[in-house]
């Protein structure tokens, strides 16, 4: 074990068992008094207090033990062996399983042409799953990184680990909103409320450290790649092949586009779900950051335009810590400083810029949290609930239309979740199955973006796959979080033929209309009565 690996575990080692007893802690921060104070009424047995202590230990083993079978299950594993890989690759997996005392590995393909790849169970009955699509379009020397990362997840005991630490969120949930909403307006309805609103909260305090802990298994087996391989270099190309280029290299698009009738795309609709209950594994979560552009020659010099909004904007650092994997931008630079330590020069140069329009973000955080904040002081004044909701909704829509290419909008530093671009794509509406997502994707010669259509307006939603396969122009708001989308206002077809209106804002306008007026009503008759 080299050095930096050495440390690197030492230090993954004792975040996870501060990690660990922390959510415990936090679990016994509010079910202790709560216990204690019902046991010495007599209101709750003494064996019925203990189950609730030992609660996260059998919902923990039940998991552990259930889980890797719902997983094969739910993604629909076909366990062929090592013998679907490359020749090479499969001696070099066997190489490393067998210095890291890995034994009966079980390796299996998921039948989807989204690139990715997930390890889970233990030791002594591991399992690592790869897509069609990572062995069909990475080159050998970046699938070993890929089958690297994935060992290291079994060789540090990930799944049995995070198992654990993912309990204690989701008691806290489950917990919290029963108690919350059976609690009613006598007393004792307003404690169970009041106990149901700390369970949430805590919920929301447990699933931040579980994802602390998460990332940091990350970066953890990115090291251990790295450190096997002695060429942490492939698996940064890898992840950029994975999280930005991979999915509209033009042999994708032109299988996509085979796929033509409507058997073919429902087909394909199901391949693209399959890895969605396990995004969590996955050595990339694609379902929390797709941003591909063009996978032509320069790829990389787009991708590095791309990272500087990661380094740069608040909003990124938001989003990582409100995510199981750490951004590829932060995943690319540790092994950026891997690659140097070794002499070699990394293929992407990851920006160093630190971050500002710090002044912007807290503008922008305060009108996301407005409802919110009117939401604290519901039994006060109902009425700024409403008025923060408009606020919001002011806030994100403005703004005068500009024309722009799909690459030149990613790479827009002010895009963020409340801050939005208005602006006019053209290009051609894809499927978004066809992709691994769900929707709608605009795909011009520059890059593809996800259409996103909010569930509210539904005959839009209904409308909007017979423009599939056509050339359109977009009318919207391009958005950047997680990942990056555009909301239609309209969207045209190139001959001018077809045009669906997409009322999403005023829609929304209506249903907050109609939930707000009475609220305001009711707030304004109970002053006038009172006085």
């Amino acid at each position: 074990m080299s050095p930096d690996l050495a440390a690197h575990k030492k230090k993954v080692i004792r975040r996870s068992a501060f990690v660990l007893a922390a959510l415990y802690v936090l679990y016994a921060m509010p079910l202790g008094p709560f216990l204690v104070s019902f046991i010495s009424e007599g209101s709750v047995p003494l064996l019925l207090a203990g189950l609730g202590a030992l609660l996260p230990i059998f919902l923990f083993t039940g998991q552990y033990w259930v889980g890797p079978f719902l997983i094969g299950r739910f993604t629909k594993v076909g366990w062929t062996g090592p013998e679907v890989l490359p020749e090479e690759s499969r001696s070099f997996l066997t190489a490393i399983c067998k210095s890291e005392n890995i034994q009966n590995l079980r390796v299996g393909v998921v039948n989807t042409r989204v690139p990715n790849a997930f390890a889970y169970g233990w030791r002594r009955r591991p399992h690592l799953v790869v897509t069609r699509g990572l062995l069909e379009r990475l080159p050998e020397d970046e699938l070993k990184a890929v089958l690297a990362h994935e060992v290291g997840h079994l060789r540090s005991r990930d799944f049995l680990i995070l198992t654990m630490a993912m309990v204690v969120p989701m008691l806290f949930l489950r917990f919290g909103w029963r108690l919350f909403l059976r609690g009613g307006s006598s007393n004792i309805g307003l404690f169970l409320r009041a106990i149901g609103g700390v369970f949430l909260c805590m919920y929301w305090v447990s699933r931040l450290v579980y994802l602390v802990l998460s990332r940091a298994r990350e970066f953890y087996a990115d090291a251990f790649s790295a450190s096997v391989t002695s060429d942490p270099d492939s698996l940064a190309r890898a992840l950029i092949r994975i999280s930005y280029g991979c999915a509209i290299e033009q042999g994708f698009l032109d299988q996509a586009a085979s796929a033509a009738n409507k058997s073919a795309r429902e087909a394909a609709k199901q391949e693209a779900a399959l890895l969605q209950p396990v995004g969590a594994l996955a050595i990339q979560n694609l379902s929390r950051g797709w941003m591909p552009l063009s996978a032509g020659s320069a790829l990389y010099p787009f991708v590095e335009r791309m990272m500087v909004w990661d380094v740069t904007n608040p909003w990124a650092w938001l989003h990582q810590n409100d995510s199981s994997h750490p951004l590829t931008t932060f995943r690319i630079s540790q092994l950026n400083q891997l690659t140097l330590k070794n002499g070699l020069k990394p293929s992407v140069d990851v920006p160093t810029q630190g971050r500002r329009g710090w002044k912007r973000f807290w503008l922008d955080l305060f009108a996301y949290l407005a409802p919110y904040l009117g939401i604290l002081l519901w039994i006060w004044a109902p009425v700024l609930v409403v008025v923060g909701a408009l606020y919001r909704f002011w806030y994100r829509y403005r703004g005068e239309e500009r024309v722009a290419a799909i690459a030149d909008l990613i790479a827009r530093l002010d895009a963020s979740l409340m801050n939005p671009i208005r602006v006019r794509v053209s290009g051609r509406l894809e499927s978004g199955s066809r992709f691994g997502l769900t929707g709608m994707v605009l795909v011009d010669s520059t890059g593809a973006l996800p259409v996103r259509i909010s569930l509210l307006s539904i005959l839009a939603r209904m409308r909007v796959p017979s423009l599939a396969e056509k050339n359109v122009t977009i009318s919207g708001w391009y958005r950047r979080d997680e990942s990056p989308c555009i909301e239609p206002l309209w969207i045209k077809e190139a001959d001018g033929k077809g045009l669906l209106r997409v009322r999403t804002r005023l829609v929304k306008l209506i249903v907050l209309l109609y939930c707000g007026v009475p609220s305001i009503v009711g707030f304004l008759g109970r002053l006038y009565v009172r006085h």
